[in-house]
């Protein structure tokens, strides 16, 4: 939740210090000052920005990638001291049991006169905690990592099965359709699509006719197969009983 500072009117994410945290695997934008910013490393190819941001009660460190800094020439184009930014992308880090962030992302939100909250917030400690729950924070968050990279791989195996049932054609360099390799569909509509001849209902039954009907609307062939007299007489007989049975 972001609320109004009085005197700046801007907005500024609550407890997100605390939230970061308490768990630092949680999807969380937060809307932040700019208490401390300074460029390091200045001259040299990949320059690295150190932050000090405060959600107007507890403050904590970060580092802003290089990327960053290359896209906008310095880490003073984006961000000065009690300026308002949102942390789009960033990284929960652990060192020497203090919880910093690597920011790959930024965005400016607002200009700000004065500091907002707090005159002088808590850097760490936010909370009396153990080393064992620093720990099962860290821990957490290399679950989480683990799970997206789980779900990731199991998409592409997903997308992979799925590929091996498609196949995509090219018809005289002008039109791709990707259509589903299946006996039914396939060799009818390839025979269509090479030769131009109508499409071919011999020897299917009533569902797998419907079937391929709804492939051909699905590829926009239906006007080029055949003509609706030729599906409707197609029809009529799957309908009609054979002589045997009307024997």
């Amino acid at each position: 939740m972001c609320v109004g500072d009085a005197a700046d009117v801007m907005s500024i994410t609550t407890d997100a210090v605390a939230s970061l945290y308490t768990n630092p695997a949680a999807t969380l934008h937060p809307c932040l000052q700019v208490i401390h910013v300074k460029e390091i490393q200045e001259g040299v190819s990949s320059p690295h920005c150190v932050v000090v941001l405060s959600d107007g009660t507890y403050c904590i460190s970060g580092l802003v990638a290089p990327e960053v800094l290359m896209a906008e020439g310095s880490c003073n184009r984006i961000m000065h001291a009690c300026c308002l930014v949102q942390l789009v992308s960033y990284t929960p880090k652990f060192v020497a049991g203090n919880l910093i962030i690597v920011v790959d992302r930024l965005v400016h939100v607002a200009f700000a006169s004065t500091r907002i909250g707090l005159a002088h917030p808590t850097f760490f400690n936010v909370a009396p905690s153990s080393m064992s729950a620093l720990l099962q924070a860290q821990l957490d968050l290399l679950q989480f990592k683990q799970h997206q990279q789980d779900s990731f791989l199991a998409s592409v195996r997903q997308n992979a099965r799925a590929a091996a049932d498609m196949i995509t054609l090219n018809v005289g360099g002008q039109r791709e359709y990707f259509i589903d390799v299946d006996p039914i569909h396939f060799d009818r509509v390839m025979a269509h699509l090479r030769t131009g001849d109508a499409l071919s209902y011999d020897g299917l039954s009533l569902w797998e006719t419907l079937q391929l009907r709804k492939t051909v609307r699905y590829l926009g062939l239906e006007l080029h197969c055949t003509t609706t007299t030729e599906f409707m007489e197609h029809m009529t007989s799957l309908k009609a009983p054979s002589p045997s049975s009307a024997a």
